[in-house]
């Protein structure tokens, strides 16, 4: 949601400057969302004409550049932003390998469980066969459907944080995005 100097009263202490005025944020909904220690449910960043501000949960990079969850509140100024990227991770192809064997084994115990007939096989076939297997594998191949995740990925000097892009529309990420390069580049 674009912003011209008129920013939620939510948001106002969250501003350090009394002449900082918020140009574009990322996730405003989740704000309304906050559990009971205040904390929205998704990444909200707020972008002010001197700063980068993170409420909530977000990911940052480590050391094999994989995105690992944390939970805070971060504020960067626009001059130590060094980068703005879209990261896409795929899912491995492996993910979706092992579900449809999983679900193929899961299925067939479940089966042979239910021929047998008896109490053990019944037992078998549903705790090993469908919960052990056949779930698992179905889940990891609904997975391997979706096709990976996409990061908001700002990098700056004390490292980086990110938001998963899924959680917002697609009209929002892009003018935030446009925003923050054009507050990074200018």
């Amino acid at each position: 949601m674009e912003h011209t100097g008129e920013i939620d009263p939510g948001l106002q202490g969250l501003l350090q400057d009394q002449d900082e005025s918020a140009v574009s944020v990322l996730g405003e909904k989740f704000l309304r969302d906050k559990d009971a220690a205040d904390h929205p449910p998704q990444t909200v960043l707020v972008l002010s004409d001197k700063r980068l501000y993170q409420l909530g949960p977000y990911y940052e990079r480590d050391a094999s550049e994989a995105f690992r969850k944390a939970q805070g509140t971060n504020e960067v100024p626009l001059s130590d932003i060094t980068e703005v990227n879209t990261v896409h991770i795929p899912v491995s192809r492996w993910i979706s390998i092992v579900g449809g064997i999983l679900l193929v084994l899961g299925l067939g115990i479940l089966l042979a469980g239910l021929i047998d007939g008896s109490g053990v096989g019944l037992a078998l076939g549903l705790f090993i066969g469908a919960v052990w297997m056949a779930v698992p594998g179905g889940l990891m191949l609904f997975h391997a459907r979706t096709g990976g995740e996409t990061y908001l990925d700002v990098t700056h000097a004390g490292g980086s944080l990110a938001a998963p892009c899924r959680a917002y529309p697609e009209n929002e990420l892009k003018a935030f995005k446009t925003a923050l390069n054009d507050a990074v580049h200018n």
